[in-house]
């Protein structure tokens, strides 16, 4: 039997090992199930293992409903596979426990063609019932972290929502190793003095309340609102980059809704970013109006001396500035 999750590299080593993946509130179209499915297809195609380029791919929910669904098609699809899998519970952090998807290496019958998934036994993804508040996994345990639309749901709660989101993006800081991402894709487009607002108060403040050793940076990607006239197709000519800098304790924009930005040439200008009158939000939630979806890359990187301080001004601690790089299109 083949754990999956656990590296099984020997001389063919790859230069990078293989990444792990985690996708927060899969719902029952996870992204993770796609992914493996691209991995296989790669690895029909090339011949290259595919378990040494992602070794582990977790999707877990919140709902036991939505993860038994999935672990239901997953047994339909090794019964037609002719694969023999299981799940196996070995011990979390804090006295939780933690469910890997374990497949038996022998047991593929390759004279069977049905799903692509049955093409390699050796990756498979693990469906977890869990609460991305406070999940079971050690600190950086993985390299890619993904959520698409759960911190939106999670706004839907007046009175909670800000703090479950907060931390939700905490949780996401702290399982994430040093040099991997973090990805959400969130209606709250950052291109908008809401979105901006939401940003703060819960992505930058998420970070912080992981109490991760490490420095972050967040790329903001979406339309800016202001290209509705342009056609659908993507011209990267297009893409225009602005560093933001958000401090501790300061609001990403002040009254006025300026900002201060620092272009890539390193002098600093002000730019001002304007929320249009027809757009607002509603309870916290979506805003109405909105430029759509924006998405959310955030890298993890050894911390940096000159950018952290204790209370004492001196030494590391918390990083007292966020940059935020926006990329419209």
């Amino acid at each position: 039997s083949v754990p999956c999750g656990h590296d099984t590299i020997g001389k063919d080593q790859p230069p990078h090992p293989p990444k792990s993946v985690l996708e927060i509130g899969c719902g029952d179209v996870p992204l993770g199930y796609s992914l493996f499915l691209d991995l296989l297809s790669m690895e029909k195609e090339t011949q290259a293992d595919a378990s040494l380029v992602v070794s582990r791919i977790v999707c877990n929910d919140y709902a036991k409903m939505v993860v038994d669904i999935l672990r239901d098609r997953q047994r339909k699809r090794w019964l037609a596979s002719g694969i023999k899998g299981s799940y196996e519970i070995v011990d979390g952090r804090d006295g939780m426990k933690i469910e890997n998807v374990v497949v038996d290496s022998d047991s593929l019958n390759p004279s069977q063609e049905h799903d692509r998934g049955a093409i390699v036994p050796k990756l498979d993804v693990s469906y977890v019932v869990e609460d991305a508040r406070k999940m079971a996994h050690s600190d950086e345990s993985f390299d890619l972290v993904i959520d698409k639309g759960t911190l939106d749901a999670l706004l839907s709660d007046k009175d909670m929502g800000i703090k479950n989101c907060v931390d939700v993006v905490s949780e996401m800081g702290r399982v994430l190793r040093v040099g991997g991402y973090i990805m959400i894709i969130s209606h709250m487009n950052a291109n908008i003095q809401s979105g901006l607002e939401w940003c703060d108060e819960v992505v930058v403040a998420g970070l912080r309340a992981s109490g991760a050793d490490a420095f972050w940076e967040i790329e903001i990607h979406g339309n800016d609102g202001n290209n509705n006239d342009c056609d659908d197709d993507y011209h990267e000519s297009d893409e225009d980059a602005v560093d933001i800098t958000v401090e501790d304790g300061e609001e990403a924009a002040n009254s006025d809704g300026n900002v201060q930005s620092a272009e890539h040439d390193g002098k600093e200008e002000e730019e001002e970013v304007e929320e249009d009158a027809d757009i607002g939000t509603t309870d916290k939630g979506p805003p109405s109006g909105s430029p759509g979806p924006a998405c959310y890359i955030i890298h993890k990187m050894p911390p940096q001396q000159q950018t952290m301080k204790d209370s004492s001004g001196s030494g590391t601690g918390v990083q007292m500035m966020i940059p935020l790089k926006f990329y419209t299109y």
